[in-house]
């Protein structure tokens, strides 16, 4: 993956470590880190701060899951992060420790987008089974199914 600068393009850094297309990435607001998830079933955190200062570009963490990765969201605080698989679930990370906090699983085919709301109490989720649903971080369980279609 090449990153590039800004308005000109000029090629600023390569990361290498995915073994297969990444389909996703996502940068922290204050742009600390940036999170890819790809074909090879990872999502890499790069800390880009380091990188921009010449470190060798090299993930810091590394999320391994059973099946491709298709999107990648971050809460607003940056505390967590939401990677969706094609496993017909979806992660929660945290970014401060690197570790899981909770994983939801509902939907039959690839969860296809995710996002943070309600100042990252819930999370809503998108799949191809036609439907959006709804989920509790905090209890960390199903809410409710706001369309079904498809």
């Amino acid at each position: 993956m090449v990153l590039r600068d800004s308005p000109y393009f000029h090629e600023k850094h390569r990361l290498f470590n995915h073994n297969a297309p990444v389909v996703t990435a996502v940068f922290l607001p204050d742009g600390r880190f940036l999170a890819t998830g790809g074909d090879d079933l990872l999502a890499l955190i790069w800390d880009m701060t380091a990188i921009r200062a010449g470190a060798d570009p090299a993930p810091i963490a590394r999320f391994a899951h059973q099946r491709k990765i298709s999107h990648l969201s971050i809460s607003a605080d940056s505390a967590m992060l939401a990677i969706a698989s094609w496993d017909g679930g979806f992660q929660i990370w945290s970014l401060d420790t690197m570790t899981p906090i909770t994983k939801f699983r509902r939907h039959i085919g690839p969860v296809q987008a995710t996002q943070f709301v309600e100042n990252g109490a819930q999370i809503i989720s998108a799949a191809q089974d036609g439907y959006i649903s709804r989920w509790n971080l905090k209890e960390k369980h199903y809410v409710l199914s706001l369309v079904e279609n498809g």
